[in-house]
């Protein structure tokens, strides 16, 4: 089963109230206040060995599974 979690959209503008994730290398704000948990994400540094290039410049969707090696269950 999956469920929709969030619309993440890059930028590289830094924002007063962005938290950063150390473990995720990325600065985030927006999610908590969002009706439709519109996230801004701002990818630091090293960042670029984690993620596709196509993420860090492009929106994406994430949503919660529950198992991720199950394949087309959901």
């Amino acid at each position: 089963m999956r469920k929709y979690h969030h619309l993440g959209i890059p930028t590289t503008e830094p924002n007063k109230k962005e938290k950063y994730v150390p473990h995720l290398k990325i600065y985030v704000w927006g999610y908590d206040t969002s009706e439709y948990k519109i996230e801004r994400v701002r990818y630091g540094e090293g960042a670029e060995k984690m993620y596709h290039p196509l993420m860090m410049k492009h929106p994406h969707e994430a949503f919660t599974v529950d198992n991720l090696k199950e394949k087309g269950k959901s």
